[in-house]
């Protein structure tokens, strides 16, 4: 879908001829000495609301992979904490046990009034957020958070129900209540199940005081429902893994409203750069980035990756399988942080170029939400290896390849990504280097290896395993080569 919203507007006011440089970036534009006599020139800006962008339409809800993996844990929480209560059925007696007579000490005063105050806090807080979540407009948000809440009540009391008749198992009524004097207590509390389900759709908005507080006096309520006898201890740690459970079920089956930077606020962040855009365009996605392409005020192309942490989700279960199995160096370290991957890129991006390694020059990088970046590059014109023709894969040119794994070598740089698309080559056949966020400063011995095995897989896959080989070791050395060998494993691999 393109849009384009406005047109240039022609700025003649004397004060917004010379614009000085501010702390947000904006640029400096110089105008000549007025001449008697001679009409002063128009200056043209185009502004951030007026630059052509064409991008896909976005979908208005998204399902985020983050919710399903939430999903998935809770899920077998669930199921381990049943499963590990079977055989310490005696031992949570007992805790229970100590627990009450530890707290029956305290005076009864104290404990009525701390009770009392999270009761309270436990009421109003929910309230408070879905009013002020109103305020803000956001609606649909406290729409799902009541849904989640009303599916959590009907959830915790159906379960109720069937685990108290004779059709379930009996060790599940066993491990989930407590048997007093003359009952049984319910097997899951069905208020505190609505009450985190609830608060989990709704959120804190970035309050972590707030959010502490609040769960604090969740806890506190469900002790006191402990020491009050009203529930079993494994009971009320799985309402609250239930109570998690439906919410992160609900909010990924229905999806959630599509926050997402888009092209326009792209736009608006080279702005605030300094980088003035006229244009910007969506030229894909890739596992864990958008990509958007820009021409400048000046006649630069700007190459933008768009990093959010959506997208640093993708593929999370074959990557924590790869952190099970690797120890070490060996392990990639940004796993779920795309705060950290941002920090990564940067950094190997200024290393490289000054050490004089190829890598486009990084312009800007910008902070797009809580939960997205933005890194724009000089556009250095060329083709990636996976699209060059086996007409141009010469000899030549892989030497040139291995000899920039040379060079990170001596330099103790590991690129940790190397892959058809991570190697650029432009129009006087240089290689640069593409997509850092995985790179290593002051690397390892073992990374250095991990690097050379998978550059050694990445560009057999183009040249050949045997005309690989032969001319990597002419460039690394025998040594080298062989020391990489054992590395050739599809785990550690890209």
């Amino acid at each position: 879908m393109r849009t384009h919203i406005g047109t240039a507007v022609n700025r003649e006011d004397d004060d917004m001829d010379q614009k000085s440089l501010s702390g947000e970036g904006s640029t400096t534009h110089s105008v000549a000495t007025p001449v008697p006599g001679v009409p002063k020139p128009v200056q043209t800006t185009v502004l951030p609301a007026e630059v052509s962008v064409d991008e896909p339409p976005e979908p208005s809800r998204i399902r985020r992979p983050p919710d399903l993996m939430r999903l998935l844990f809770e899920t077998a929480m669930i199921v381990i904490v049943l499963l590990l209560a079977v055989p310490g059925a005696s031992t949570t007696t007992g805790l229970e046990t100590d627990i009450h007579k530890s707290l029956t000490i305290a005076p009864q005063l104290f404990l009525s009034t701390i009770t009392l105050l999270t009761n309270i806090a436990t009421a109003v807080i929910p309230v408070g957020l879905a009013v002020e979540r109103l305020f803000r407009r956001e609606g649909r948000r406290v729409a799902d958070a009541v849904i989640a809440a009303a599916i959590a009540w009907v959830a915790a009391s159906l379960l109720n129900l069937w685990i108290d008749s004779d059709t379930s198992p009996h060790w599940l009524s066993e491990v989930l209540t407590r048997h007093l004097n003359s009952s049984t207590t319910t097997p899951l509390h069905v208020y505190i199940t609505t009450l985190i389900a609830f608060l989990t759709i709704i959120g804190f908005g970035d309050r972590p005081p707030l959010q502490t507080f609040t769960w604090s006096c969740v806890f506190i309520y469900a002790a006191a429902t402990l020491i009050s006898g009203n529930s079993a201890l494994v009971g009320l740690i799985v309402t609250f893994l239930l109570g998690r459970t439906i919410a992160f079920g609900w909010r990924y089956v229905r999806g959630v409203v599509n926050a997402r930077p888009n092209g326009h606020d792209v736009v608006a962040s080279l702005f605030d750069a300094g980088l003035e855009p006229v244009s910007c365009r969506w030229t894909g996605e890739t596992e864990d980035t958008r990509r958007y392409e820009a021409d400048t005020h000046d006649g630069r192309l700007l190459d933008v990756i768009v990093l959010d942490r959506d997208r640093q989700a993708v593929g999370l279960v074959y990557r924590l399988y790869r952190r099970l199995r690797l120890r070490g160096p060996a392990q990639r370290r940004n796993l779920l942080s795309f705060k950290r991957a941002v920090d990564q890129e940067a950094l190997m991006s200024y290393a490289l170029r000054d050490v004089g390694i190829r890598t486009p020059r990084l312009l800007s990088v910008r902070e797009l939400s809580a939960d997205a970046a933005l890194l724009a590059y000089d556009r250095v014109e060329g083709r990636t290896l996976d699209r060059l023709e086996s007409a141009e894969l010469t000899d030549e040119l892989l030497t040139r390849i291995w000899q920039l794994q040379q060079q990170m070598q001596q330099h103790q740089m590991a690129h940790r990504r190397f892959a058809l698309d991570s190697l650029l080559v432009d129009r006087d056949g240089q290689v640069w280097l593409l997509d850092l966020r995985n790179g290593e400063v002051a690397a390892s011995a073992l990374q250095i290896r991990l690097d050379t095995a998978e550059l050694m897989a990445t560009l057999a896959l183009r040249y050949g395993p045997e005309r690989t080989v032969r001319v990597g070791t002419q460039v690394l050395g025998v040594d080298a080569i062989g020391a990489a060998l054992p590395m050739l494993q599809p785990v550690i691999l890209t």
